[in-house]
């Protein structure tokens, strides 16, 4: 399951798990009570920037997630949005701000092969986000990026 998954995806990339109680895990919805445990963790761990799922997307548990991290997260110096299913909706997805990952593209597959079961239901999914990353990467004169859209962003 999705859980399974994501603490399989974090042992890989070397983070804690944050858990987030309010809500069971999939079927994500708004509320206060989620919106409020998100922001007492980030002001528990003194999160300065959080990255959060695009806010125009198909999946459900996204759009929910982002709205929920909107309002949470209105206290963060630097917060920016990411896209993790490559669907062509109304509000395109356009970053403005990359990272070079070539040094991590390897662990990146890694962790998204923890959800290829579950999540990968056309068995192109992760094979596009990184070539998505190697597009970015190019026009960033690297191997792979990572792209993101800046909500606001203070060093």
């Amino acid at each position: 399951n999705a859980k399974a998954n994501s603490k399989d995806a974090c042992k890989i990339l070397g983070v804690e798990e944050i858990p987030f109680t309010t809500q069971p895990y999939g079927n994500l919805a708004y509320s206060q009570d989620a919106m409020r445990e998100l922001e007492n963790i980030i002001k528990t761990l003194d999160i300065d920037t959080c990255i959060y799922h695009f806010s125009d997307d198909y999946n459900t548990d996204h759009v929910a997630a982002n709205t929920i991290c909107n309002t949470a997260f209105r206290h963060c110096k630097s917060t920016m949005m990411f896209q993790s299913n490559p669907y062509i909706t109304e509000k395109l997805f356009a970053p403005n701000f990359f990272i070079d990952v070539s040094k991590f593209i390897d662990l990146k597959k890694a962790a998204l092969s923890c959800y290829e079961k579950d999540h990968d239901r056309q068995g192109k999914l992760f094979d596009t986000a990184i070539e998505r990353n190697k597009i970015w990467g190019y026009a960033c004169h690297c191997e792979y990026a990572e792209g993101f859209k800046v909500v606001k962003f203070s060093i």
